[in-house]
Protein backbone atom coordinates (compact mmCIF):
# COMPACT_ATOMS: atom_id res chain seq x y z
CA UNK A 1 0.00 0.00 0.00
CA UNK A 2 0.95 3.56 -0.69
CA UNK A 3 2.58 5.64 1.53
CA UNK A 4 -0.46 8.31 1.30
CA UNK A 5 -2.77 5.44 2.67
CA UNK A 6 -0.81 4.41 5.11
CA UNK A 7 -0.30 8.33 6.60
CA UNK A 8 -4.67 8.59 5.42
CA UNK A 9 -5.26 6.11 8.28
CA UNK A 10 -2.76 6.98 10.96
CA UNK A 11 -4.61 10.27 11.06
CA UNK A 12 -7.52 8.71 12.46
CA UNK A 13 -8.16 7.78 16.08
CA UNK A 14 -7.61 4.38 17.12
CA UNK A 15 -11.10 3.81 18.08
CA UNK A 16 -12.46 5.34 14.96
CA UNK A 17 -10.00 3.17 13.18
CA UNK A 18 -11.72 0.05 14.95
CA UNK A 19 -14.97 0.88 14.56
CA UNK A 20 -14.35 0.95 10.60
CA UNK A 21 -12.61 -1.93 10.54
CA UNK A 22 -15.80 -3.80 12.42
CA UNK A 23 -18.15 -2.34 10.15
CA UNK A 24 -16.05 -3.42 6.94
CA UNK A 25 -16.10 -7.14 8.61
CA UNK A 26 -12.28 -7.15 9.64
CA UNK A 27 -11.91 -8.98 13.12
CA UNK A 28 -10.07 -6.27 15.52
CA UNK A 29 -9.09 -8.63 17.71
CA UNK A 30 -5.11 -10.57 17.83
CA UNK A 31 -4.46 -14.22 17.35
CA UNK A 32 -4.30 -13.87 21.58
CA UNK A 33 -8.31 -12.83 21.74
CA UNK A 34 -7.15 -9.57 22.93
CA UNK A 35 -8.06 -5.88 21.39
CA UNK A 36 -5.25 -5.20 18.56
CA UNK A 37 -3.09 -2.34 19.03
CA UNK A 38 -2.92 0.82 17.22
CA UNK A 39 0.15 -0.73 14.93
CA UNK A 40 -1.57 -4.19 14.48
CA UNK A 41 -4.52 -2.97 13.15
CA UNK A 42 -2.89 0.06 11.00
CA UNK A 43 -1.00 -2.67 9.41
CA UNK A 44 -4.25 -5.25 8.72
CA UNK A 45 -6.26 -2.07 7.31
CA UNK A 46 -3.42 -1.41 5.19
CA UNK A 47 -3.35 -4.96 3.62
CA UNK A 48 -7.23 -5.87 3.60
CA UNK A 49 -9.03 -2.42 3.88
CA UNK A 50 -8.23 -0.95 0.59
CA UNK A 51 -8.91 -4.22 -1.51
CA UNK A 52 -11.46 -3.77 -4.77
CA UNK A 53 -13.96 -6.40 -2.78
CA UNK A 54 -14.46 -4.62 0.78
CA UNK A 55 -14.92 -1.11 -1.53
CA UNK A 56 -16.85 -3.01 -3.16
CA UNK A 57 -19.20 -4.51 -0.47
CA UNK A 58 -18.73 -0.98 1.61
CA UNK A 59 -20.88 0.50 -1.72
CA UNK A 60 -23.55 -2.18 -1.87
CA UNK A 61 -23.91 -1.21 1.74
CA UNK A 62 -25.39 2.05 0.97
CA UNK A 63 -28.77 3.66 0.20
CA UNK A 64 -30.08 5.10 -2.85
CA UNK A 65 -29.78 8.88 -0.56
CA UNK A 66 -25.73 8.06 0.65
CA UNK A 67 -25.05 7.06 -3.10
CA UNK A 68 -26.03 10.08 -4.43
CA UNK A 69 -23.66 12.12 -2.03
CA UNK A 70 -20.90 9.64 -3.00
CA UNK A 71 -21.67 10.68 -6.58
CA UNK A 72 -21.77 14.52 -5.56
CA UNK A 73 -17.96 13.91 -4.28
CA UNK A 74 -16.95 11.62 -7.65
CA UNK A 75 -17.70 14.23 -9.61
CA UNK A 76 -16.42 16.79 -7.90
CA UNK A 77 -12.98 14.92 -8.95
CA UNK A 78 -13.10 12.99 -5.59
CA UNK A 79 -12.15 16.11 -3.70
CA UNK A 80 -14.00 19.08 -2.33
CA UNK A 81 -13.72 21.50 0.89
CA UNK A 82 -16.63 20.52 3.61
CA UNK A 83 -17.44 24.14 3.34
CA UNK A 84 -18.57 23.92 -0.14
CA UNK A 85 -19.82 20.89 -0.63
CA UNK A 86 -22.33 20.93 2.17
CA UNK A 87 -23.60 23.96 0.37
CA UNK A 88 -24.09 22.25 -2.72
CA UNK A 89 -25.94 18.93 -1.11
CA UNK A 90 -27.66 21.11 0.78
CA UNK A 91 -28.87 23.14 -2.73
CA UNK A 92 -29.85 20.00 -4.41
CA UNK A 93 -32.12 18.36 -1.63
CA UNK A 94 -29.71 15.94 -0.53
CA UNK A 95 -28.82 16.87 2.97
CA UNK A 96 -30.37 19.46 5.40
CA UNK A 97 -28.36 21.84 7.77
CA UNK A 98 -28.98 21.61 11.53
CA UNK A 99 -29.20 24.14 14.33
CA UNK A 100 -26.07 23.81 16.98
CA UNK A 101 -27.02 22.55 19.99
CA UNK A 102 -26.60 24.77 23.03
CA UNK A 103 -23.00 25.00 23.98
CA UNK A 104 -22.36 23.92 27.69
CA UNK A 105 -18.45 24.43 27.52
CA UNK A 106 -15.94 25.02 24.70
CA UNK A 107 -13.99 22.17 26.08
CA UNK A 108 -17.03 20.27 26.52
CA UNK A 109 -17.27 20.00 22.51
CA UNK A 110 -13.53 19.92 21.83
CA UNK A 111 -13.05 17.28 24.22
CA UNK A 112 -15.50 15.06 21.88
CA UNK A 113 -14.18 16.08 18.27
CA UNK A 114 -11.11 18.39 19.05
CA UNK A 115 -10.89 20.08 15.69
CA UNK A 116 -14.49 21.07 15.38
CA UNK A 117 -17.33 22.69 17.66
CA UNK A 118 -21.01 22.72 17.43
CA UNK A 119 -23.20 20.09 16.11
CA UNK A 120 -20.88 16.68 15.50
CA UNK A 121 -22.11 13.75 12.68
CA UNK A 122 -22.51 10.66 13.63
CA UNK A 123 -22.49 6.83 12.03
CA UNK A 124 -24.90 5.77 14.36
CA UNK A 125 -28.20 8.31 12.77
CA UNK A 126 -28.83 5.39 10.21
CA UNK A 127 -31.92 7.99 8.90
CA UNK A 128 -30.62 11.27 9.28
CA UNK A 129 -30.42 13.10 6.57
CA UNK A 130 -27.86 16.26 7.89
CA UNK A 131 -24.98 16.47 6.25
CA UNK A 132 -22.34 15.94 8.89
CA UNK A 133 -24.13 12.39 9.50
CA UNK A 134 -24.01 11.15 6.08
CA UNK A 135 -20.16 11.76 5.88
CA UNK A 136 -19.71 10.35 9.10
CA UNK A 137 -21.86 7.27 7.81
CA UNK A 138 -19.54 7.07 4.79
CA UNK A 139 -16.67 7.76 6.63
CA UNK A 140 -17.40 4.58 8.69
CA UNK A 141 -18.01 2.72 5.62
CA UNK A 142 -14.21 3.35 4.44
CA UNK A 143 -15.14 5.33 1.45
CA UNK A 144 -15.05 9.11 2.31
CA UNK A 145 -11.88 10.38 4.30
CA UNK A 146 -11.26 14.13 5.82
CA UNK A 147 -7.99 15.88 6.15
CA UNK A 148 -7.46 19.12 6.91
CA UNK A 149 -7.59 19.62 11.24
CA UNK A 150 -6.16 22.03 13.62
CA UNK A 151 -3.29 21.37 15.72
CA UNK A 152 -2.71 20.80 19.27
CA UNK A 153 -0.57 21.81 21.68
CA UNK A 154 2.04 19.89 20.06
CA UNK A 155 2.45 21.15 17.02
CA UNK A 156 0.70 18.08 15.77
CA UNK A 157 -2.58 17.43 13.99
CA UNK A 158 -5.92 16.31 16.21
CA UNK A 159 -6.64 12.86 14.96
CA UNK A 160 -9.70 12.68 13.07
CA UNK A 161 -12.94 11.03 13.69
CA UNK A 162 -15.93 10.42 11.51
CA UNK A 163 -17.00 13.57 11.94
CA UNK A 164 -15.73 15.56 8.76
CA UNK A 165 -13.14 17.70 8.72
CA UNK A 166 -12.36 20.87 6.60
CA UNK A 167 -11.80 18.55 3.42
CA UNK A 168 -13.15 15.68 2.41
CA UNK A 169 -11.53 13.38 -0.50
CA UNK A 170 -12.23 9.71 -1.55
CA UNK A 171 -8.40 7.71 -2.43
CA UNK A 172 -7.84 7.21 -6.03
CA UNK A 173 -7.20 3.53 -4.99
CA UNK A 174 -11.44 4.11 -3.95
CA UNK A 175 -12.61 6.07 -6.73
CA UNK A 176 -10.78 3.57 -9.47
CA UNK A 177 -13.25 0.45 -7.83
CA UNK A 178 -16.24 2.35 -7.77
CA UNK A 179 -18.95 2.54 -10.42
CA UNK A 180 -18.83 5.90 -12.60
CA UNK A 181 -21.47 8.10 -12.20
CA UNK A 182 -23.93 9.55 -14.54
CA UNK A 183 -23.24 13.48 -14.99
CA UNK A 184 -25.89 15.39 -12.99
CA UNK A 185 -29.38 15.97 -15.35
CA UNK A 186 -30.67 19.79 -15.21
CA UNK A 187 -33.46 20.34 -17.62
CA UNK A 188 -33.09 24.21 -18.94
CA UNK A 189 -36.88 24.87 -18.02
CA UNK A 190 -37.35 23.61 -14.64
CA UNK A 191 -33.77 26.09 -13.66
CA UNK A 192 -34.57 29.02 -11.26
CA UNK A 193 -32.32 31.52 -10.13
CA UNK A 194 -31.71 30.60 -6.51
CA UNK A 195 -30.50 34.60 -6.08
CA UNK A 196 -29.39 37.31 -8.41
CA UNK A 197 -25.62 37.98 -8.64
CA UNK A 198 -24.17 41.23 -9.39
CA UNK A 199 -21.14 39.75 -11.52
CA UNK A 200 -18.86 42.55 -12.42
CA UNK A 201 -15.37 40.71 -13.22
CA UNK A 202 -14.17 44.51 -12.95
CA UNK A 203 -14.45 44.76 -9.46
CA UNK A 204 -13.27 41.15 -9.07
CA UNK A 205 -10.26 41.55 -10.84
CA UNK A 206 -9.72 44.90 -9.13
CA UNK A 207 -9.65 42.87 -6.13
CA UNK A 208 -7.34 40.49 -7.50
CA UNK A 209 -4.84 43.60 -8.31
CA UNK A 210 -5.50 45.20 -4.82
CA UNK A 211 -4.62 42.24 -2.74
CA UNK A 212 -1.32 41.73 -4.98
CA UNK A 213 -0.40 45.77 -4.66
CA UNK A 214 -0.97 44.96 -0.84
CA UNK A 215 1.62 42.00 -0.85
CA UNK A 216 3.70 44.61 -2.97
CA UNK A 217 3.56 47.14 -0.45
CA UNK A 218 3.34 45.63 2.62
CA UNK A 219 4.90 42.34 4.62
CA UNK A 220 2.03 39.94 4.74
CA UNK A 221 3.72 37.19 6.98
CA UNK A 222 2.80 33.55 6.36
CA UNK A 223 2.40 31.55 9.99
CA UNK A 224 3.70 28.36 10.43
CA UNK A 225 0.74 27.00 9.91
CA UNK A 226 0.78 28.35 6.02
CA UNK A 227 -1.84 30.75 6.38
CA UNK A 228 -2.36 34.84 6.74
CA UNK A 229 -2.77 35.85 9.67
CA UNK A 230 -6.23 37.79 10.56
CA UNK A 231 -4.54 41.03 11.32
CA UNK A 232 -2.86 41.15 7.80
CA UNK A 233 -6.01 39.86 6.64
CA UNK A 234 -7.99 42.14 7.92
CA UNK A 235 -5.92 44.81 6.60
CA UNK A 236 -6.03 43.56 3.14
CA UNK A 237 -9.59 43.48 3.65
CA UNK A 238 -10.11 46.88 3.88
CA UNK A 239 -8.52 47.25 0.71
CA UNK A 240 -11.01 45.46 -1.20
CA UNK A 241 -13.75 46.97 -3.62
CA UNK A 242 -15.79 43.69 -2.18
CA UNK A 243 -14.82 43.31 1.43
CA UNK A 244 -14.86 39.33 2.48
CA UNK A 245 -18.23 39.11 4.95
CA UNK A 246 -16.46 35.54 6.23
CA UNK A 247 -13.66 37.39 7.58
CA UNK A 248 -15.00 38.51 11.00
CA UNK A 249 -16.05 34.86 12.04
CA UNK A 250 -13.44 33.47 10.49
CA UNK A 251 -10.97 31.76 13.18
CA UNK A 252 -7.82 31.03 10.14
CA UNK A 253 -7.33 32.55 6.48
CA UNK A 254 -8.96 28.74 5.03
CA UNK A 255 -12.10 29.75 6.75
CA UNK A 256 -12.46 32.71 5.08
CA UNK A 257 -14.07 32.73 1.29
CA UNK A 258 -13.04 35.91 -1.20
CA UNK A 259 -9.63 36.29 0.86
CA UNK A 260 -8.24 32.61 0.84
CA UNK A 261 -9.64 32.16 -2.85
CA UNK A 262 -8.04 35.92 -4.19
CA UNK A 263 -4.60 34.49 -2.50
CA UNK A 264 -4.90 31.29 -4.10
CA UNK A 265 -4.95 32.55 -7.14
CA UNK A 266 -2.37 35.01 -7.34
CA UNK A 267 0.20 32.14 -6.41
CA UNK A 268 -1.67 30.13 -9.17
CA UNK A 269 -1.05 32.87 -11.74
CA UNK A 270 2.18 33.05 -11.06
CA UNK A 271 1.86 36.74 -9.40
CA UNK A 272 2.68 35.84 -6.10
CA UNK A 273 4.96 33.68 -4.25
CA UNK A 274 5.82 32.11 -0.69
CA UNK A 275 9.54 32.79 -0.10
CA UNK A 276 11.07 32.78 3.94
CA UNK A 277 7.62 32.81 5.39
CA UNK A 278 6.01 36.11 3.64
CA UNK A 279 3.86 36.25 0.52
CA UNK A 280 6.06 38.06 -2.18
CA UNK A 281 4.93 39.55 -5.30
CA UNK A 282 6.99 37.37 -8.01
CA UNK A 283 8.67 39.96 -9.44
CA UNK A 284 12.65 40.88 -9.53
CA UNK A 285 11.80 44.62 -7.74
CA UNK A 286 8.31 46.21 -7.02
CA UNK A 287 8.35 48.62 -9.90
CA UNK A 288 8.25 45.59 -12.69
CA UNK A 289 4.79 44.79 -13.51
CA UNK A 290 3.62 41.66 -14.07
CA UNK A 291 2.81 40.80 -17.83
CA UNK A 292 -0.78 39.48 -16.88
CA UNK A 293 -2.01 43.21 -15.65
CA UNK A 294 -1.13 44.30 -18.86
CA UNK A 295 -3.75 41.93 -21.05
CA UNK A 296 -6.31 42.42 -22.32
CA UNK A 297 -9.42 41.92 -19.83
CA UNK A 298 -11.03 39.35 -21.41
CA UNK A 299 -7.68 37.35 -21.07
CA UNK A 300 -7.38 37.97 -17.65
CA UNK A 301 -10.35 36.65 -16.94
CA UNK A 302 -9.75 33.03 -19.08
CA UNK A 303 -6.62 32.97 -17.30
CA UNK A 304 -8.44 33.74 -13.70
CA UNK A 305 -11.28 31.27 -14.66
CA UNK A 306 -8.62 28.76 -15.76
CA UNK A 307 -6.86 28.47 -12.94
CA UNK A 308 -9.78 28.29 -10.77
CA UNK A 309 -11.38 25.96 -12.00
CA UNK A 310 -8.22 23.77 -11.03
CA UNK A 311 -8.17 24.22 -7.04
CA UNK A 312 -9.36 22.12 -4.86
CA UNK A 313 -12.08 23.27 -3.04
CA UNK A 314 -12.61 27.07 -4.13
CA UNK A 315 -14.80 26.26 -6.94
CA UNK A 316 -17.98 27.20 -4.45
CA UNK A 317 -16.28 29.64 -2.63
CA UNK A 318 -16.99 33.47 -2.84
CA UNK A 319 -16.83 33.73 -6.10
CA UNK A 320 -20.39 34.95 -7.44
CA UNK A 321 -18.14 36.67 -10.57
CA UNK A 322 -16.27 33.68 -11.45
CA UNK A 323 -19.53 31.44 -11.39
CA UNK A 324 -21.50 33.55 -13.87
CA UNK A 325 -18.08 34.21 -15.96
CA UNK A 326 -17.63 30.22 -15.87
CA UNK A 327 -21.16 29.73 -17.08
CA UNK A 328 -20.27 32.16 -19.97
CA UNK A 329 -17.21 30.45 -21.34
CA UNK A 330 -19.01 26.96 -20.71
CA UNK A 331 -19.97 26.77 -24.02
CA UNK A 332 -20.69 22.82 -24.36
CA UNK A 333 -23.84 20.79 -23.71
CA UNK A 334 -21.61 18.48 -21.16
CA UNK A 335 -19.08 20.54 -18.67
CA UNK A 336 -17.89 21.67 -15.01
CA UNK A 337 -19.76 25.21 -14.19
CA UNK A 338 -18.95 26.08 -10.59
CA UNK A 339 -16.88 22.96 -9.61
CA UNK A 340 -20.49 20.07 -10.60
CA UNK A 341 -20.66 18.48 -13.68
CA UNK A 342 -23.79 19.27 -15.79
CA UNK A 343 -25.78 17.74 -18.92
CA UNK A 344 -28.15 20.15 -19.98
CA UNK A 345 -31.45 19.32 -21.24
CA UNK A 346 -34.51 21.05 -22.74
Amino acid sequence: MSDELAILLDNYNANTLREMAEANDMPILGEDGKKSTKDQLLSKMRTEFFTSKRILASYQRLNKAERAVLDRLLLRGGQASKRSFKRELIRAGLAVETAEPERQSRYYYRSEVPYDDGYIGSPTRTESNIFEDIIARLTYRGLVFSRGVDMNLGGNPYKLRFHPAAELYIPQVIQDVLPTPDPIEETIGELQPVKTLAADLTLFLRDLYLYWDFARRNEVDILTSGFVGKRTLKAINDTLLTPDPLLDEARREDQTGRLYLLRQLLEALGLARVEQNRLKPATKNDLQIPPFWQKPQAQQVREVLTCWQKLNGFQDVMSDELRVAGVGLSGSAIGVVGGRHYKISG
